[in-house]
């Protein structure tokens, strides 16, 4: 009996246990929810990005400045973060915050809750084609439409809020094991 493909997927620890929930019919898209929210927060801190938050804040409160010097040193910040991916599109969806006329916290809340979505959505890719590769389309695309189904379910918004320390953490931790009998899965 096999563990499943999600043992070799190359992606880290916390995306697979992702792709665990998603391949297996037992867990909901809550459950699988429930995964995405310490695998966004996990990257979040590995990828410092409250240091880049910090300074997204620091150039969007300059009330003072102009758009287009907003967007300068913005522009400045991407070149900065260059070769962290995460970081890139947080300081892109603060880019598009600030040109969307967004002003203050709502830019880098915005931004953040944007870049937690694009993040989480990027990890979808490389499931399915494992998937694909490992098992056969039908049960990649099943993996893919469950995943789409926990993200859809994800409130991005309310994990960036308590990454950028405007909300206190709600315990981000993945579901519990289901060991019992009567843990199987909803009727």
């Amino acid at each position: 009996m096999s563990d499943g493909p999600y043992r070799s997927l190359n992606l880290p620890s916390h995306w697979k246990k992702v792709a665990k929930y998603a391949e297996n019919d037992a867990f909901s898209e809550q459950q699988i929810c429930d995964a995405v929210l310490p695998a966004l927060a996990k990257d979040w801190r590995q990828g410092e990005l409250a240091q880049i938050a910090a300074a997204i804040a620091d150039i969007a409160d300059q009330t003072q400045s102009g758009l287009f010097r907003q967007l300068d040193q913005l522009e400045a910040l991407a070149q900065a973060t260059a070769g962290n991916g995460f970081r890139q599109i947080l300081v892109h969806c603060a880019m598009q915050q600030v040109d969307a006329g967004a002003s203050g916290d709502t830019v880098v809340e915005g931004a953040a809750a944007d870049a937690l979505a694009i993040w989480a959505s990027r990890h979808t890719r490389p499931i399915e084609e494992h998937y694909q590769r490992e098992w056969d389309a039908t049960r990649a695309g099943n993996v893919r439409a469950r995943i789409e189904g926990g993200f859809a379910a994800t409130r991005y918004d309310g994990l960036a809020r308590q990454l950028l320390g405007k909300d206190a953490p709600a315990g981000l931790r993945t579901p519990p094991k289901q060991d019992g009998l009567g843990e199987g899965p909803p009727l």
